[in-house]
């Protein structure tokens, strides 16, 4: 056999007993490999780029093994060219290391739902469209996309299993919290049978789940369905004056039957629905050792905290807007409960700071009168976090679950 390609390494690596490292040279020579065929990429599909244009790629190409080139140059946004959420974190760690750029909120939220050809603009200028979240279908999105599937697949959900169901509907702490072969586990521990079913939704605001919440219990009704139960997320975040930048409400016609998929085969899990997996997603479990904090994320991490520490406002309309999903799902379900996700180093603070967050948990609790199950509820250590308000994905997500659905089962 000939060899494709030779590389030269100067020197093998060597392990404590002085003998060659066949493992390091493995992976030296992937490093290798994943180099060329980006040189590769840009050489044989972007001879039109200037030298900055061809550094930005490179380094888009560097986020992801099997990324392409050509797919990257002609996306409608980076999301629809392959990479994940975690993988545009990184990229603005770069871009504010390699070239200098300043994000905030608004910026890195947009990086999502820009092309190529913005990003090179961003870099040039320091901004970004302010109309990219503007009239953008979901199947232009990607970021929305998981949220356009599970409405899609609601019929067939409800109609689809012998057991019960329960339903886990929030945003994107309860994707990435919610492992449901562990809740179902849980659920046998105590006599019951059920198929648990992980709608975290990302990318969807508040009005956006409540408009969902709607959605299903209609559906319920139309099909003559009671679910075996509701686990509600209540994001702080979501219901803030500062609200996660970049979220969406669903247009219409997609709760009219109008869906239209996304056309890209390499959309990555996490913005996919699928049954099949009744709405997990088998994120990696080396994510946490690769994940980094990129500088605007400071300023987020900080609101976040102010709005669970009860120090950042909460807004009547948006509280308002999670309460009409909690009416909506109450009728359709045998038992309802309200959830807040842990925070990072919650289990350090026996209580909440400021008043603002008890007086939010008070006006929930006095409106539904059903169980709530507070956020220092939880007893998690802060090795089992990704970062501040998302668990690890394999310890922390099945601890998490086990111990939401211990409180939730409980109360039935």
């Amino acid at each position: 056999m000939v060899p494709s390609t030779i590389f030269d390494l100067v020197e093998f690596p060597k392990n404590t007993s002085g003998k060659i490292d066949r493992v390091a040279i493995g992976k030296e020579v992937g490093k290798l490999l994943e180099a060329k065929r980006i040189a590769d990429a840009i050489s044989t599909s972007c001879l039109d780029l200037s030298e900055f244009e061809a550094q930005v790629l490179n380094s888009i190409l560097g986020l992801r093994p099997g990324l392409d080139a050509t797919e990257i140059l002609n996306a409608s946004n980076l999301i629809l060219a392959g990479l994940d959420s975690l993988n545009l974190v990184s990229l603005t760690m770069i871009m504010e290391r390699n070239f200098g750029a300043i994000f905030n909120a608004d910026s890195a939220a947009a990086m999502g739902v820009s092309n190529f050809r913005q990003i090179i603009s961003f870099l040039k200028t320091g901004k970004l469209e302010a109309t990219l979240f503007e009239d953008l279908s979901p199947a232009l999105l990607g970021r929305a996309n998981r949220a356009s599937d599970f409405v899609h697949s609601i019929p067939d959900l409800l109609c689809g299993y012998e057991e019960r169901l329960i339903l886990v509907l929030g945003s994107s702490g309860t994707l990435r919290g919610i492992r449901t072969d562990a809740a179902e586990l849980e659920a046998k521990k105590y006599g019951e049978l059920f198929k648990v079913i992980n709608a975290g939704l990302p990318a969807i605001n508040v009005k956006g789940l409540s408009r969902i919440a709607q959605h299903v219990a209609q559906s319920c009704k139309d099909l003559n369905v009671t679910l075996g139960g509701v686990l509600y997320e209540l994001d702080p975040m979501l219901v803030c004056t500062k609200p996660p930048k970049g979220d969406i409400m669903l247009p219409e016609y997609i709760f009219q039957g109008g869906f239209v998929p996304v056309e890209a085969a390499d959309l990555m899990a996490e913005f996919c629905w699928e049954r099949s997996m009744q709405g997990d997603v088998d994120f990696p479990s080396d994510t946490v050792e690769k994940y980094s904090r990129a500088k605007w994320e400071s300023l987020r991490d900080f609101e976040i905290d102010s709005a669970y520490r009860g120090h950042l406002q909460f807004d009547d309309e948006r509280v308002n807007d999670w309460l009409k999903g909690a009416h909506h799902l109450i009728p359709v379900t045998d038992n309802f409960a309200t959830f807040i996700h842990p925070l990072q180093g919650n289990e350090k603070q026996e209580t909440p700071d400021g008043p603002l967050y008890r007086e939010l948990i008070s006006s929930i609790k006095s409106e539904l009168s059903h169980k709530l199950i507070d956020s220092h509820s939880f007893d998690l250590p802060e090795n089992l976090f990704m970062n501040i308000n998302h668990m690890e994905p394999v310890f922390g997500s099945t601890k998490f679950t086990t111990q939401l659905m211990e409180q939730f089962l409980k109360s039935l």
